[in-house]
């Protein structure tokens, strides 16, 4: 899909999420551009799971990650112990 010089990729791929059709069984991934709300909100309404980065300026979002591991994983940090932030 061509990224017109008047939008960006973000609104690129909320229209070419708009017409792909269900992803069920798919996984999305993504550069840290596309760590969006509205862009994971879409991806799941059409039945998918995504893979996104959280970048170091995204430090609520990365807090949220990290906290979710760790609840679900015994303590289990995706950051592991030598981070790079």
């Amino acid at each position: 899909m061509t990224v017109e010089a008047t939008t960006n990729e973000h609104q690129a791929a909320l229209r070419l999420l708009d017409v792909l059709p269900p992803l069920g069984g798919s996984v999305v991934t993504g550069d840290a551009i596309f760590t969006h709300a509205d862009v994971c909100a879409k991806v799941l309404h059409k039945g998918g799971d995504y893979i996104l980065y959280a970048k170091g300026n995204q430090s609520e979002l990365r807090r949220d990650i990290e906290t979710a591991f760790a609840a679900e994983s015994g303590g289990f940090s995706p950051l592991g112990s030598g981070t790079v932030g």
